[in-house]
Order: structure tokens, then C-alpha cells, then sequence
């Protein structure tokens, strides 16, 4: 366990807007950020997954960071970006997943000046943490929950 004298002060982070809201991303977790691209749709997928684009050796499965949150899908404006986040399972066949977000995430400093725990939350298993970035509600993703739910036979 972790002596909250020894957690560091500020933590690192890439801030995505989304269409309500914004995601936070640890940065140890963020392989790439790309340009969006339309994936190829997984026809017995979750609403969530919006399919799955080329990247590297793997099959990248692209998720809707606003359908995981709890809200309807907005579709991708001009300036949207995938971002490549490890899902830090060890899975050498499904190591990443790409996460949607409208802009270039942002590299930010998460602090206790900046983040403080949302007091109303919305009600989504995806959700490792929910806070206010700024004063603006922001989300960090539950990646193991996200690795466990994603659909294995149809990625491959």
C-alpha cells in the first residue's frame, strides 16, 4: 500500500475533449495518438466498439470514449484522434485499444490543485475514477474492465 506521503504531487496526463465532457489518460498508458480513421465496423460488437483499424502487426479495436461514459455517440469532428492506450494485461494478441477522442489530447499535470473527486457521478462500469479536471467533469477509462469486455473471437 502506497503512504500517501510517498504519492507524487502531480501525475501526468493526456486530457481529451469529448462531446460532454473530457477523459483523462494516465500518460504511462498512451502508446500513440493518430488521426482519425473510420474503422471497419464488428457487426455483433457492443454500441461501444466502433470496430477496428490496422496498426502495426495487430487488429486495434477503436472504442467511443462517449458511449463508454454513458452518453450517445458523437460522430467524430475534423480534429478527432484515436488514442492508442495500453491495456496493461500482458495480452500479446489484443495489447491495445484505441479511444476516440474530438481533439489532440492534451499533455497535462494532474495535481491537487487541479482534480477533485465528481460528486455526482454517472453510473458506468468503465469508470476507474470519475473527477473534475478544472472544474470541468473528466473520466480516466478502467482498462482491465475494458480488456475483459472486449469481444476476442471477431478481433483476430
Amino acid at each position: 500500500m502506497t503512504n500517501v506521503a510517498d504519492a507524487p504531487e502531480s501525475v501526468r496526463a493526456m486530457l481529451g475533449t469529448l462531446s460532454e465532457g473530457q477523459l483523462i489518460l494516465p500518460y504511462s498508458v498512451v502508446q500513440e495518438i493518430i488521426s482519425w480513421r473510420e474503422p471497419d465496423a464488428l457487426p455483433d460488437g457492443p454500441d461501444w466498439l466502433l470496430g477496428v483499424i490496422p496498426w502495426r502487426r495487430w487488429k486495434l479495436p477503436v472504442v467511443s470514449a462517449e458511449r463508454l461514459g454513458g452518453g450517445g455517440f458523437t460522430a467524430p469532428a475534423r480534429k478527432a484522434h484515436i488514442v492508442v492506450c495500453n491495456l496493461l494485461t500482458g495480452d500479446e494478441e489484443m495489447p491495445c485499444v484505441g479511444v476516440v477522442t474530438q481533439n489532440v489530447p492534451q499533455l497535462v499535470r494532474a495535481d491537487a490543485e487541479t482534480v477533485a473527486l465528481a460528486e455526482e457521478m454517472a453510473e458506468t462500469p468503465w469508470a476507474a475514477a470519475q473527477l473534475l479536471y478544472n472544474g470541468a467533469y473528466s473520466w480516466v477509462p478502467d482498462f482491465q474492465a475494458l480488456a475483459g469486455a472486449l469481444p476476442r473471437p471477431s478481433l483476430t
